[in-house]
């Protein structure tokens, strides 16, 4: 199917450069996913992802996570926030534009409706009977929480939830609101898995991003995508689909223009194919081990 992000993908191509064509939209409108709507899904039981996004990111633009999940028998229910998780368009075709935050409480009200938004599906679709073909296939005692960047810190928080067996927390655990002494009760297992670039740029600070309270636990995993010795293999972005949407010549074309600024680069030097697969390999390998029934 054409893959799902288009208007917001167009609009950020553009900001990364002002050469880009009509030609070149008409490229990206050609780019295709590996997903499609109403496909047939086999008669189980199946464990289940809830995944919390990135501020300024859809969960639709983490198709090489997710669809990677789903091929290996997840259910993963993603969560949008309007104005939060990036422009969202809706069945009439308008667009909810994403909100800068302004102060530091703007962060924590974002935290705060990314939780309640989290929350509130995660109560409706485990104590109501919905007719949904996919949803009435949830094993709801193996539920697993996946976040990135703001999304990890609403659900290392959500963690404290009564059967939630494991915990993924991509590029940030700090919790936003309780700061480095967060997750102190935290009593399921939790990866924390890190870009190289943030984990160099933290190692030497106490690991701000790694929460104290969790560092002698024996459930805690940690995971650093690196490669090569070099402290940039990986950033922040390499965990959504620019990872891999950065070989597609328009994108590669604008983003070649944004890095003669040095500091708009936000992916790292490693090869971004090699580095999805890195993820999506230590994600299953972790969830598998806490949810096989």
């Amino acid at each position: 199917s054409v893959y799902h992000p288009i208007p917001s993908l167009i609009t950020d191509v553009k900001s990364f450069s002002n050469n880009v064509s009509e030609s070149d939209i008409d490229q990206i409108k050609g780019i295709r996913s590996h997903s499609g709507k109403n496909l047939p899904c086999v008669d189980k039981q199946f464990p289940v992802v809830f995944f919390s996004p990135g501020y300024g990111l859809p969960t639709q633009e983490y198709e090489n996570i997710i669809t990677e999940l789903v091929s290996n028998g997840y259910i993963v229910i993603g969560i949008n926030s309007q104005f939060i998780n990036g422009d969202i368009t809706f069945n009439n075709a308008k667009v909810s534009n994403v909100v800068e935050p302004e102060t530091e409480e703007d962060k924590k009200n974002f935290f705060r409706t990314t939780y309640i938004d989290l929350s509130y599906v995660y109560e409706v679709l485990s104590h109501k009977q919905l007719a949904d073909s996919i949803l009435n296939k949830i094993s709801w005692n193996r539920v697993v929480l996946l976040g990135h960047s703001l999304g990890s810190a609403v659900v290392a928080r959500f963690a404290y939830q009564e059967g939630i067996n494991a915990v993924a927390a991509l590029d940030l655990t700090i919790d936003l609101l309780e700061g480095s002494d967060c997750h102190q009760s935290l009593k399921v297992p939790f990866m924390h898995m890190f870009s190289s670039k943030l984990y160099q740029q933290n190692e030497m600070h106490e690991f701000p991003y790694l929460c104290k309270a969790n560092e002698s636990l024996s459930y805690k995993h940690v995971a650093i995508i690196s490669g090569n010795n070099d402290p940039l293999y990986s950033m922040h972005m390499n965990f959504c689909d620019y990872s891999t949407l950065q070989y597609a010549p328009p994108i590669m074309s604008a983003i070649s223009e944004l890095k003669k600024n040095p500091e708009a680069i936000f992916l790292g030097s490693g090869n971004g194919r090699e580095i999805t697969e890195m993820i999506n390999q230590k994600l299953l390998a972790f969830f598998a081990k806490y949810t096989t029934s």
